[in-house]
């Protein structure tokens, strides 16, 4: 009996480390998706109503931003949707002013949400504002998508 009992608790162990690891590679496999493909929207609800849902989209993309705590760079702490432009469906542009905790006055950055195969999700893109005080550009942002950004 007392053999049983040990095979009985032999197989619980490894029964649990069995379903740890499985938690563990299904949270793994759900975190890999990029912020951008997390806050992305299926293409039939997103041609319901293109204007809202950028909106939606962008909204819920910056939102994210502002409540990752372990961000590089000066926080995000607001911000607002100053246009939308729906003319190109493939590419929606979404113009946003953003502040961010060192309050300087910066011009809007402009969004696209663009289509991606059957979603319609944000385009990642970095940007550089251009706040040195003698530049001839001063106050300019530039953004693109290729991971640098020139000011």
């Amino acid at each position: 009996m007392l053999i049983r009992s040990d095979k009985f608790a032999t197989l619980l162990v490894v029964i649990l480390l069995i379903t740890i690891t499985s938690i563990g590679v299904a949270s793994a496999q759900s975190s890999n998706k990029s912020l951008e493909e997390m806050t992305s929207m299926s293409l039939q609800d997103f041609e319901k109503a293109p204007i809202e849902s950028a909106k939606v989209i962008i909204n819920d993309y910056l939102t994210e931003i502002m409540q990752q705590k372990d961000s590089d760079g000066v926080a995000l702490i607001n911000y607002s949707i100053v246009n939308t432009d729906a003319s190109d469906l493939n590419d929606i542009q979404v113009s946003v002013k953003l502040t961010y905790a060192s309050r300087l006055d910066l011009p809007p950055v402009e969004y696209h949400v663009v289509r991606k195969g059957e979603s319609y999700q944000v385009k990642k893109q970095f940007c550089a504002f251009d706040m040195i005080p003698d530049s001839p550009t001063r106050g300019t942002v530039r953004c693109n998508s290729n991971g640098t950004a020139s000011v």
